[in-house]
């Protein structure tokens, strides 16, 4: 079974906007504290935003939400092996923890690519998170529109058997 069936373009959209505010919001400490440093002149280079292992601390935040997303217990949930995503993702928060740890500890000397490896895994967490998004929204569409018909076929049951009740 294919996951992306029935996913059309407003859900891509709005998946896209969903991780735009995603990201603007929680990197704020980032790019805003880049822009004041960088105007009060105190800028002496841009790792001092996230050398100290930052960017596992936003990968662990958004693969929190997608475990959320994968494990939910709802009737009908997108993600196929539900169990081997769910796995994976706790997974994947774990490194990044570990990748926390030793970069608050000094653990290692390699900085530059202790950098670049919380770089690459927030870069997946992201590109996870919004694949997640799409298919969730693409869910909460479909679920909608299901319980608008619904609704309509009980409603058109309940007319026809008053006007059964109004006809005797």
């Amino acid at each position: 079974m294919n996951s992306f069936i029935g996913i059309k373009t407003e859900h891509w959209k709005e998946a896209y906007i969903k991780l735009c505010y995603t990201l603007i919001g929680s990197l704020i400490p980032i790019w805003l504290g880049a822009i004041i440093v960088w105007i009060i002149g105190k800028l002496n280079s841009w790792t001092m935003f996230f050398i100290h292992g930052e960017f596992a601390i936003y990968s662990a935040a958004l693969l929190a939400s997608v475990f959320y997303l994968i494990s939910s217990g709802r009737e009908r949930n997108p993600f196929l092996k539900k169990r081997f995503l769910s796995i994976s993702t706790l997974v994947l928060i774990l490194i990044t923890a570990g990748l926390f740890f030793i970069a608050v500890t000094n653990l290692t000397d390699r900085t530059i690519l202790l950098v670049a490896f919380t770089i690459i895994v927030f870069v997946f967490s992201v590109t996870i998170f919004f694949f997640a998004s799409v298919l969730e929204i693409a869910l909460t569409d479909t679920d909608i529109r299901k319980l608008e018909r619904s609704n309509i076929e009980d409603l058109g049951k309940k007319l026809d058997k008053k006007i059964e009740e109004s006809g005797e």
